[in-house]
């Protein structure tokens, strides 16, 4: 009987540490930002940064406070592309889709341009959705600054 109940603790133990590391979820994702809906929130104003992962998304929900011209500030580690969407919350449906309101490729290198507008109301949400090049050693940094 000891010798049942020591093997079934050992195989509990091992069969929890199997699962663990199979299902653990993405490193790079601190909060989990992989759909829309689980969007991590970022106030005008400020920034975040993130890493990508292979076949990874990230993201980023924000609310403006006036209507006008939002500017988006992106830099992408050294010699990496990225694309950055901007979609209407109210016209995104379950799956994700719509119609981006504003898109741009953005390479870090010499002459390129990391920061882009586009006309936005005041209290209406926004997502902006990263994709492109898998970098896991250096972030990416992305600011949702002034308005004008």
């Amino acid at each position: 009987m000891k010798k049942t109940f020591k093997a079934l603790i050992l195989t509990t133990i091992l069969s929890l540490t199997f699962a663990s590391a199979v299902f653990a979820g993405d490193q790079y994702e601190n909060p989990t930002n992989d759909f829309y809906f689980q969007a991590t929130t970022v106030s005008p104003g400020s920034g975040t940064s993130g890493y990508l992962s292979q076949g990874d998304v990230d993201w980023y929900k924000f609310t403006p406070y006036l209507t006008g011209q939002q500017r988006i500030f992106f830099f992408p580690p050294d010699s990496q592309g990225y694309y950055v969407h901007i979609y209407d919350a109210a016209q995104l449906d379950a799956t994700g889709s719509a119609t981006a309101i504003a898109s741009k490729f953005i390479y870090n290198g010499h002459n390129s341009t990391n920061e882009f507008s586009f006309n936005v109301q005041g209290g209406k949400s926004y997502y902006i959705l990263i994709a492109g090049s898998v970098n896991t050693t250096s972030p990416y940094h992305l600011g949702v600054i002034g308005q004008f």
